[in-house]
């Protein structure tokens, strides 16, 4: 009866030790940041050139380029957690041969967004990675000639997508790679209907 007693706590207080080290590890590394660099292209570039094709002939035109971003989030559960982050994709820009002069145009954007995020496991080591959420999207737009030089302003909302692959170096450094897609970056003015792609690789630190 002694021996069935002693084996009956050993048992339970196993069980709690392993219950109390699940919830103790669900409790950690909840917060993260990273940074993330990679490829970035715009999408309805032409649509916005044809703003000036009526006077000119567009001579070049480079829609995509180097990506980085800052993010940083936190995980209410080990699926289910909240992001912020800032992305700066590559300044799309073409050049337009007016007569015997050429203007140039470029654009820079500046991305800040917040979205849920969702986790797959995939093996202790890996994980899928899911995110939705709404982002605010800053532009400036400046045309370049023999006239000189103006610089235009404007700002819009809009929604994000993004799935993606994360790889646990240890418990508190991870490697990602994420595709990103910004919808619709303005609705008027001078970037109307602007869409971003993004692909990039991050590293990523858990605490």
């Amino acid at each position: 009866m002694k021996q069935f007693f002693f084996k009956s706590a050993l048992t339970t207080a196993i069980i709690a030790s392993a219950v109390g080290n699940a919830q103790a590890q669900a409790q950690d590394n909840r917060f993260y940041a990273g940074f993330g660099a990679g490829y970035s292209k715009v999408t309805n570039w032409n649509d916005f050139s044809k703003q000036t094709n009526d006077i000119g002939t567009q001579v070049s035109k480079d829609n995509d380029g180097i990506a980085f971003k800052f993010m940083g989030g936190y995980q209410f559960t080990p699926m289910f957690g909240a992001e912020f982050m800032y992305t700066r994709p590559g300044s799309p820009e073409d050049k337009i041969k007016v007569g015997q002069d050429f203007i140039k145009r470029d654009m820079e954007l500046n991305v800040f967004s917040l979205a849920g995020t969702v986790t797959f496991p995939l093996s202790d080591q890996f994980s899928i990675l899911g995110k939705a959420g709404m982002y605010h999207a800053r532009a400036r737009f400046t045309v370049e000639g023999s006239g000189g030089k103006v610089t235009l302003k404007d700002s819009d909302n809009g929604f994000l997508a993004g799935a993606g692959l994360r790889y646990a170096i240890n418990e508190r450094i991870s490697v990602q790679g994420e595709y990103e897609y910004f919808n619709g970056i303005g609705k008027e003015g001078n970037f109307k209907g602007l869409n971003i792609y993004m692909l990039s690789t991050s590293l990523v630190y858990h605490w």
